[in-house]
């Protein structure tokens, strides 16, 4: 697996995700820019497509009450 670095050091949570992924990427990339940017604002703990799916869910949830 080939991991690049960001920032000078090696990618966690989300970003590890989204680089290790193809599904998981495609499917962040789907989401709206704003979901996004609260999704990566909240990424560190992230680890799979699951949890990615569960947490971005969650926020368009309590976006729409």
């Amino acid at each position: 697996m080939n991991m690049s670095k960001v920032n000078g050091s090696f990618p966690t949570g989300l970003d590890a995700l989204l680089q290790r992924d193809a599904r998981a990427k495609q499917y962040y990339s789907a989401l709206p820019s704003y979901v996004q940017d609260l999704v990566h604002r909240g990424g560190e703990r992230i680890q799979t497509q699951a949890e990615l799916e569960r947490y971005a869910g969650n926020i368009l949830e309590g976006l729409s009450k």
